[in-house]
């Protein structure tokens, strides 16, 4: 037993040594992993915009007034379509104010916080995955920006048909930062009262309310595809009103929430149950409000609905609970 024990006390200094290496080396190991991460890594997007003052300044006011610093400079993954000073200023201009400090009012607030959740993806999305149609995820109000290409590709990208990205794929801690040249209007509008107030689907809008079709279209967690025809569309078929419309389609002359209206049926046709940008579209035949029918969707040279083509310039719309596109002629349908 004794000699047993001087053996023991023999190592104790050894395996003192090995635990002291042991706590060393574990703290060397956490130091010079948080320094390399700090250094190699570079800046968070709040760091990054604060230091860029000269180009992102106004929008970091922005984010400071609207205490949303904080979790920019914590780690997550965000993209951030970040507004130039410019842009911030037109902003400032167009709501009757000169700077971030004009606006005082608890509305006020309200407003800016949702303009600060409609710049910002939960994602990490560089533009080499940007498509002509909706990111692949939602912003932090739950809406899909949408992106666009003119002449030049990449090198001509617009976010919601209005702003230029002049800064691309800025590679940060904690995301990716897009420089843009105008301030994005956050979506407020449902399908229905985008259709109703656009100015351009007049008819359409009626023949919506007039089915009964309206009410639905304006839940915000009813998601649907819209293919819509302007009235300058139905006019190429000399339709200029929508008692112009009843008569062409309704064979009962009562189409609210009537199945067996030809003209309910010939509305509920244009609304599919889902959200899909023109590059979600596909060869297939998708749900629609009817119940009872199938709409078809074929992409050849032009995108179309039964035989209607697509007018790809005023679509991919944006709303609350789904997106509107247009159609360049009235839709060919035959009830049954």
């Amino acid at each position: 037993m004794k000699t047993n024990i001087l053996k023991m006390k023999k190592y104790i200094p050894i395996l003192l040594i090995f635990g002291i290496v042991a706590v060393l080396s574990t703290n060397c190991d956490k130091n010079i992993n948080e320094e390399y991460f700090r250094t190699n890594k570079g800046l968070l997007i709040g760091e990054y915009l604060k230091a860029h003052s000269d180009t992102f300044g106004e929008f970091y006011k922005l984010l400071e007034k609207t205490k949303s610093v904080s979790f920019l400079n914590a780690y997550g993954i965000y993209t951030c379509f970040a507004p130039s000073n410019n842009a911030m200023k037109e902003f400032y201009q167009s709501k009757g104010k000169t700077s971030i400090d004009d606006f005082s009012t608890a509305d006020d607030l309200d407003y800016l916080k949702q303009i600060v959740r409609y710049h910002l993806v939960g994602d990490t999305i560089a533009t080499s995955m940007f498509t002509n149609g909706g990111l692949r995820d939602t912003t932090l109000s739950g809406d899909y920006l949408i992106t666009s290409f003119d002449t030049g590709g990449l090198k001509t990208i617009k976010v919601n048909g209005i702003a230029n990205v002049f800064l691309k794929d800025v590679n940060l801690v904690n995301g990716i930062v897009h420089g843009i040249d105008k301030v994005l209007n956050p979506v407020t509008l449902s399908v229905a009262k985008f259709i109703e107030t656009d100015g351009k689907y007049n008819i359409f809008s009626e023949a919506l309310k007039n089915t009964g079709l309206y009410d639905s279209l304006n839940i915000r967690s009813f998601r649907v595809t819209v293919f819509a025809e302007t009235d300058s569309v139905f006019a190429l078929d000399s339709i200029f009103s929508y008692s112009d419309l009843l008569k062409k389609y309704s064979q009962t002359g009562e189409p609210y929430l009537n199945p067996k209206d030809s003209l309910y049926l010939w509305i509920a046709y244009h609304c599919i149950h889902q959200t899909l940008f023109l590059t979600d579209l596909a060869n297939v035949t998708y749900n629609n409000m009817t119940n009872s029918m199938l709409s078809t969707v074929t992409k050849k040279a032009d995108i179309l609905l039964n035989e209607s083509p697509v007018n790809v310039q005023l679509s991919n719309n944006p709303t609350k609970n789904g997106v509107v596109h247009t159609l360049k002629k009235a839709l060919t349908f035959v009830a049954v």
